[in-house]
């Protein structure tokens, strides 16, 4: 959502200013009972402000939390610490493989600004060792990214407006659609349903599975502006991080507010459910114009994290 940062930053001086993996839903015990659900909690400070955050298995398999802020990817711990795993050009999203290995939007090596053909998806290993995963086809700004059940890599490219799905390996990549301004990307719990948040045009899309890969992106939900990042609890809701307010958008249900953005002093970006037992309702939200990682309770469970291998 680069576009926008500048109009927003501009706003905020004048006014004062969220990978899914694959699993069951939890048993009717993993009842949470934390604080009232918009309850906003300072988490950890890093160098710069953030865009891309996600959840995985870390390198001893225990839930851990990437965020891209910077030039750099960091590792948040429970015990709010924050350790810089690797330097990649212009991060944005993150998603987190099951042998715990992060995929992360960027630049190729040496691209500056957003020249055409610049984009590229970096893999990085659990210990800091990072590649270009994918980058030979042209493709512009590659913002979000998610993993589908079945281990495959999802991703928009904002600044072309499609949406892409590539092997585990990234050997191959298919275009499966057109999306204005395609931003933030998640998987439902089954991996029946790709959706991808359109932030320009107000709607989020549905690209339903048909066969081995997806179809064409279809309307799921209109009139929900400015959505950045997109996370699926485990009962299928969505939680919408717009630069106005996160929203839940229940199955099948409308859309109500979780809390304003202003209760996190910038613009929130997106969201990754926590540490613990599906994250124990906290959602921890990445932002463009505070180095403050800060997270809120949605009082939804998280995907329960793929067991690394």
């Amino acid at each position: 959502m680069r576009r926008f940062l500048f109009g927003v930053a501009l706003a905020c001086l004048a006014h004062g200013c969220g990978s899914s993996s694959s699993g069951d839903t939890p048993p009717p015990s993993a009842t949470l009972n934390g604080p009232p659900v918009g309850t906003v909690e300072e988490f950890v400070d890093l160098p710069t402000a953030s865009e891309g955050i996600g959840e995985g298995p870390g390198p001893d398999g225990a839930p851990t939390i990437y965020v891209a802020a910077g030039g750099s990817v960091f590792r948040l711990l429970p015990d709010k610490t924050a350790k810089k795993l690797a330097d990649v050009p212009g991060p944005l999203g993150i998603a987190v493989q099951r042998d715990g290995a992060l995929i992360v939007c960027g630049k190729l090596p040496g691209a500056a600004g957003k020249a055409p053909g610049g984009g590229a998806l970096w893999h990085v290993t659990p210990s800091g060792d990072a590649s270009v995963f994918i980058g030979a086809g042209g493709y512009e700004l590659p913002n979000m990214v998610a993993i589908t059940p079945d281990g495959r890599v999802a991703f928009t490219d904002s600044a072309a407006g499609k949406v892409y799905l590539a092997s585990a390996d990234g050997a191959t990549v298919t275009k499966l659609g057109d999306v204005s301004y395609a931003n933030g990307i998640a998987s439902s719990p089954d991996g029946a349903r790709l959706y991808v948040a359109s932030y320009d045009t107000k709607r989020i899309y549905a690209l339903e599975r048909a066969g081995d890969s997806f179809g064409a992106p279809t309307v799921f939900a209109d009139g929900v502006e400015q959505v950045d990042g997109i996370s699926v609890a485990a009962d299928g809701s969505l939680v919408l991080v717009r630069s106005s307010e996160l929203t839940l958008l229940p199955a099948g249900g409308a859309p109500s507010a979780i809390v304003a953005a202003a209760a996190f002093g910038g613009v929130p970006a997106n969201g990754a459910f926590g540490f613990g037992a599906y994250g124990d309702g906290w959602l921890y939200v990445s932002n463009l114009l505070s180095r403050t990682i800060q997270r809120v309770y949605v009082g939804k469970a998280g995907l329960p994290l793929p067991v690394a291998r």
